[in-house]
């Protein structure tokens, strides 16, 4: 359903196990409170932001909290991210109540429309900020 539709923004914590965790002559010192904190399980957070219909590509803008969608409704769409970026960042994931699912409702920084729906989206490598972008129509 093109309502359900989200960006996900992801923070990835507490990721321990590694090739010599099943090697039983393997031990670390200080893998007993590693496995105490949350049970040694890995935490995920993350924020989602709602998108209205589906999502045909997304593409950051290297290295820069930026992206870009296009989706099936001929939108192009470009948000900032550094807000749910910073918020997963600050996050304490040792408080329970840090890891809960939050949801953002971020408005695009810029959008437009082509006539026709399409699938290319990029960032230039060469200038920053350049976003090429094409429909089905063969036009840009």
């Amino acid at each position: 359903m093109p309502s359900k539709n989200r960006i996900y923004v992801m923070r990835f914590a507490n990721l321990m196990k590694t090739k010599n965790d099943d090697d039983p002559d393997y031990e670390e010192e200080g893998t007993e409170k590693a496995d105490d904190f949350n049970e040694g399980n890995p935490i995920i957070l993350h924020t989602s932001i709602p998108i209205k219909g589906g999502v045909n590509r997304i593409r950051s803008m290297g290295g820069y909290p930026i992206v870009a969608l296009q989706s099936e409704s001929r939108q192009v769409k470009i948000y900032n991210l550094e807000e749910p970026l910073e918020e997963l960042r600050n996050a304490d994931i040792t408080k329970k109540a840090d890891r809960k699912t939050r949801t953002l409702d971020l408005s695009p920084i810029s959008h437009f429309k082509h006539n026709y729906e399409g699938y290319a989206l990029e960032w230039s490598p060469h200038k920053l900020g350049l976003l090429a972008s094409g429909s089905n129509s063969g036009g840009l």
